[in-house]
């Protein structure tokens, strides 16, 4: 049944994602130190109009630092799966819904939890506006362009087939 084949396809990549550690540490250091760069860099901007050039450029930094990461990890990392995918996809073990459902759900604390930690590093340092609304608005922002740039990613990945390819692709995509 698709459930039973989504279930397998989610603990393969499950279990891809606990067996590299590095994949998850290298992914929390950039989140990290581009919160912390951006948080430095951009630190207690005045709500002045001089200042709003330069809040938008903060803006800009994190949203491109969500795009560019979540699309060049996806197209790294399922290119290098589509070889297996594809001949097990051959040989009738599971279609390709189920796959790509299985690897966005792996990717959901990803999606969801290091945009929220960025943001909690940045935001206050910034000075952006000091209200629970506003800085739950702008998680939420932060998560939905992580959701699109890692759809996005899996996209590039699928059609190119290719890592080379896939990379070569992506990074035009990202500007």
């Amino acid at each position: 049944s698709p459930i039973q084949q989504c279930f397998s396809n989610f603990k393969r990549s499950f279990l891809n994602t606990v067996r590299n550690p590095s994949y998850t540490h290298v992914r929390l250091a950039q989140r990290l130190v581009i919160g912390l760069l951006a948080g430095l860099v951009y630190y207690k901007t005045e709500d002045d109009a001089e200042e709003l050039q330069n809040k938008s450029g903060a803006l800009f930094i994190l949203v491109t630092s969500f795009t560019f990461g979540n699309i060049l990890i996806q197209t790294n990392t399922m290119s290098l799966e589509l070889p297996v995918v594809k001949r097990e996809y051959q040989n009738g073990m599971y279609s390709t819904l189920p796959y790509l459902l299985s690897k966005v759900f792996c990717e959901f604390p990803f999606i969801i939890l290091l945009p929220l930690l960025q943001m909690v590093i940045c935001y206050f340092m910034i000075g952006f506006r000091n209200t629970a609304e506003a800085f739950f608005t702008s998680v939420a922002a932060c998560v939905g362009v992580s959701f699109a740039a890692t759809g996005v990613g899996l996209f590039i990945s699928a059609w190119a087939g290719d890592v080379r390819i896939a990379s070569a692709v992506a990074a035009p995509a990202c500007k």
